[in-house]
């Protein structure tokens, strides 16, 4: 009975016990990634959340317009293929902030393709320039608040118009714009990520009864930036030039316009 006694309390101290080894204390939840992505053109206001002390940042510069097919007589020569548009840069770093400073966001702008040329020595025109995105943060000087550049990620530049034909022969296609250069003190922060936007391809020369087709436009690297659109900051295509469209029925064909070049776009990521 002793012995019975004892097993008992033994089994009654065990049972007290092991609540108080099972229950776990408080667990702090880890912090929480969270991203902005902003891809509509212009300038946006980003406000630090309070506890944030940095702010990885990701831009991507916008592409510039291909160029315009050129024009032709009417005839057997052909215009030329315009040039393609470059890409722009991407740009990464991480920078310092505090918890409500505000930060002005700028997407920039892809440029406009170039128009077609029209009839025999009509060259097709240049794209346009895209802008540059990028983050700049608001600072209080002694006359008041200004704009310190924190990241910049440069625009690609335009491709150029096709060439026309002439009375003797067909022309020559228009060069490629280059990507955007990107350079690392466009980074103010750490761990900076740099890479130039791809450059536009050359338009294709003209021949006899074969119109030139426009070059593509630059690509950026990476190819697709994380929680941005999958084109962002690619260059416009070039256009075709006019001529003759070959084969059964054949017809002559007008130039063709440059495309628009890629919007920039910009990422914020930092834990809460």
């Amino acid at each position: 009975m002793k012995l019975l006694s004892g097993f008992r309390r033994a089994a009654l101290v065990a049972a007290a016990v092991v609540p108080l080894i099972a229950a776990p204390g408080p667990v702090s939840a880890a912090p929480t990634a969270v991203v902005k992505a902003f891809g509509s053109p212009g300038q946006h206001q980003f406000t630090v959340p309070d506890g944030v002390t940095q702010i990885h940042i990701t831009a991507v510069g916008a592409g510039a317009g291909g160029g315009g097919g050129g024009g032709n007589n009417g005839g057997t020569l052909s215009g030329a293929g315009g040039g393609g548009g470059g890409a722009g840069a991407t740009v990464a770093c991480t920078v310092r902030v505090r918890g409500g400073e505000r930060l002005v966001v700028v997407v920039g702008h892809g440029g406009a393709g170039g128009d077609g040329g029209t009839g025999k020595y009509h060259n097709g025109t240049g794209g346009k320039e895209g802008t540059s995105s990028g983050v700049l943060k608001m600072v209080r000087f002694p006359m008041g608040w200004g704009r310190v550049l924190e990241v910049v990620a440069p625009h690609g530049r335009p491709g150029n118009g096709g060439e026309a034909s002439g009375d003797w022969q067909s022309g020559y296609g228009g060069g490629g714009g280059a990507g955007g250069q990107a350079k690392q003190a466009m980074c103010h922060g750490t761990d900076p990520v740099i890479h130039d936007g791809g450059a536009g391809e050359a338009g294709h020369d003209a021949y006899r009864d074969s119109p030139g087709v426009g070059g593509t436009g630059g690509g950026t690297t990476p190819r697709h930036v994380q929680h941005c659109p999958f084109i962002a900051g690619a260059g416009g295509d070039g256009g075709l030039g006019a001529g003759n469209s070959g084969g059964a029925g054949a017809h002559q064909l007008p130039s063709k316009p440059g495309t628009h070049g890629r919007l920039g776009c910009v990422v914020l990521t930092y834990t809460a």
